[in-house]
């Protein structure tokens, strides 16, 4: 069964080195994303300090496959609002 690694970049990098055995890229792609919002959910101020957070997949060679990324971003009226 391919192995995945699972590297989080957020304010720092987090490398993975455990490897996670999945069936296909199809169970890694489903993985990540699950990874990620999990990530996001669990650390919710360090997204929004950051404002930007990516998980980078790649596989048993360390080639990378696809990275997610997830970006915030503010409007004018989202800043003032914070203001008052």
């Amino acid at each position: 069964m391919p192995r995945y690694f699972f590297h989080e970049q957020g304010a720092a990098r987090r490398a993975d080195e455990e490897r996670t055995e999945l069936h296909d890229l199809e169970s890694a792609r489903i993985a990540a994303l699950k990874l990620l919002a999990r990530i996001v959910a669990d650390d919710p101020d360090e997204f929004w300090a950051n404002k930007e957070w990516k998980l980078i997949v790649e596989d048993e060679t360390r080639l990378t496959l696809f990275e997610l990324l997830i970006i915030a971003t503010e409007s004018a009226a989202g800043s003032s609002a914070r203001r008052v």
